[in-house]
């Protein structure tokens, strides 16, 4: 039984690894990550360019490493569910701080997640040249979200 047990255990573990998504350093269209690829990586800083939709599923997760951001300049729609909620986590480095954030200058819909270890969390991008005219301001709707480990 142990050994059941224990290979099961194993398989569960090999499985979490070939699952897991590296995400392209830009996304230019409208792209959906769903559970079967989660969790995805971030890894190098990413950008969803202006009129572009990243819709996260519930149950995904997204780890942030090596202190890299995820820039929305188009528009981040990831609303989980009360039983199956999105996580954004950093990942700690040995011995440095997560500075990682979701930096936005578009629209950002967010309810039924957890905010974990991301160092500055959510950001309204302002170093960046935006025309702002009236109905074009970014946009950040929040619900039903933990902010945790971060600052």
């Amino acid at each position: 039984m142990k050994r059941v047990t224990s290979f099961l255990s194993l398989l569960g573990f090999c499985l979490h690894f070939l699952a897991q998504t590296t995400v392209p350093s830009n996304i230019s269209t409208n792209t959906t990550w769903n559970s079967s690829g989660s969790p995805y990586i971030i890894s190098s800083d990413v950008a969803v360019d202006s009129g572009v939709t990243l819709t996260i599923d519930p149950g995904v997760m997204v780890e942030f490493r090596n202190n890299k951001d995820l820039t929305i300049y188009g528009t981040l729609n990831a609303i989980g569910t009360p039983q199956d909620s999105i996580h954004f986590l950093g990942i700690l480095s040995f011995g440095t701080l997560v500075r990682s954030e979701i930096n936005f200058t578009g629209e950002v819909q967010i309810a039924y997640a957890v905010i974990d270890n991301m160092g500055y969390g959510l950001t309204a991008k302002s170093d960046v040249a935006v025309s702002v005219t009236p109905n074009s301001a970014p946009v950040l709707n929040v619900r039903h979200t933990s902010f945790l480990n971060n600052g």
